[in-house]
């Protein structure tokens, strides 16, 4: 047994080379039974016959694209007399696909098929389509030829180590090489719950947070949004008697130099909230900014433990008896820091932090506690003592929620509360 990282090794093309898809895929088996272990790294051949999953929601090549070329590290395309089907937006599905992974960056190794055919069985259409194809890709790099099966194998075999290796050199910045219009490259945030004024169990809170950003748009960020969002037992529209709210400090600054100015609310209905900090002039590529705001979110928080289970029934973290902040991490951070404090007379019990995509990866949320990254402390705000939970971690998962849960006392606790003499 050996712990390695798995890539997906996508085969494309026409129908007319299943014994070149065959090569292709034992090469793949070859490889792993050779390098997997010493590499770490296990490579998934995904065909679209063996793979793919059947569906009536999108047209089939839309399908093949979000299963197969979406999902896939590496594609190696092959063509051979045939260029296969037309596609809305491509000569065929292959050349769609092999277009759609270049757009994502990814290694494509094409190789055109040498094999004589026999003179029934072209065509001619396909045939001359095929030729204009392997002209147009002369202009946009190098593509392989084989004529025996044997040397279609050694030739995917070198690929896939070459593309293991550069992934390998690139593991250190590739997580910085996300999908993102920002780095972000501090992202700490503070929250401070309090007993709250409207209604008995209510809760407030006062959030403090730091966030030091770096852009990578090509057109310059415009805007930064803070936002709050709420999941509570008792959904109440945010009003005068509960609305946030934010004020930007002054040490916020830019690199370059720009304006910094917090715009009202844009958005104020059901459980979510808005405001936007306007970068003026944009914040151009490389540029970046230190953001530094405080705010006061009054009456947010409705709990009592026996109203959770019917309000959580449909959730994707299961049914729960926990209460949390939360946070998606939508773009790449290197360090992030999250914590909560809950004064005693809160009567709250931590549960911990809880991460995971859409639900709770419970063995990422084991491990974020057993390496020390999350961890429970007491200590006092202004004077008022309780206990902080809190996470620090670098390069947090993209696309993940890292949530810092506690249980909130029951009503019955509330009550019993209440009733005791002062």
């Amino acid at each position: 047994m050996f712990k390695a990282n798995v890539l997906r090794v996508m085969i494309a093309s026409p129908s007319d080379l299943g014994a070149a898809r065959d090569a292709v895929e034992d090469a793949i088996g070859s490889w792993n039974a050779k390098h997997a272990e010493s590499a770490g790294v296990v490579l998934l051949p995904w065909r679209w016959e063996s793979s793919s999953v059947p569906g009536l929601s999108a047209p089939a090549q839309t399908l093949l694209n979000r299963q197969g070329v979406d999902r896939s590290d590496i594609v190696i395309a092959l063509v051979g007399a045939r260029i296969g089907t037309a596609t809305p937006d491509a000569i065929s599905g292959t050349v769609e696909e092999i277009d759609r992974a270049r757009a994502r960056g990814i290694p494509v190794h094409l190789y055109f098929s040498q094999e004589s055919v026999s003179l029934n069985s072209i065509d001619t259409a396909q045939l001359e389509a095929v030729r204009t194809f392997r002209s147009q890709i002369q202009r946009l790099g190098l593509y392989g030829e084989f004529g025996r099966i044997d040397d279609l194998r050694e030739q995917v075999d070198r690929a896939l180590s070459s593309d293991v290796n550069s992934l390998a050199e690139r593991k250190a910045d590739a997580y910085f090489e996300a999908d993102s219009d920002r780095v972000v490259d501090l992202h700490d945030t503070r929250w401070v719950m309090s007993r709250g004024s409207l209604a008995s169990g209510s809760w407030s809170a006062r959030v403090e947070s730091w966030r030091s950003i770096t852009s990578k748009n090509a057109d310059g960020i415009e805007r930064f949004v803070i936002s709050l969002g709420r999941e509570s037992d008792k959904l109440i529209p945010f009003g005068e008697a509960n609305l946030p709210s934010y004020r930007l400090l002054p040490d916020s600054s830019r690199s370059d130099g720009g304006s910094l100015k917090l715009l009202p609310p844009h958005k104020s209905s059901g459980g979510s909230f808005a405001q936007y900090v306007e970068f003026d002039p944009p914040l151009d590529p490389g540029e970046s900014a230190h953001l530094h705001w405080d705010g006061f979110v009054p009456n947010f928080k409705f709990s009592t433990r026996e109203l959770f289970e019917p309000t959580t029934r449909g959730s994707k973290l299961g049914l729960r008896e926990w209460d949390y902040v939360s946070f998606p991490i939508s773009a790449p951070v290197a360090r992030f820091i999250y914590s909560v404090f809950i004064p005693d007379e809160l009567r709250a019990d931590f549960v911990g932090v809880k991460a995971g995509r859409g639900g709770v990866d419970t063995a990422e949320s084991h491990r974020l506690r057993v390496a020390g990254h999350a961890s429970v402390r007491r200590t006092s705000v202004d004077g008022v003592e309780g206990s902080e939970l809190s996470l620090d971690i670098e390069r947090p998962h993209l696309k993940w929620t890292y949530r810092l849960c506690w249980r909130p006392p029951s009503q019955g606790d509330l009550d019993a509360g209440a009733a005791s003499p002062a």
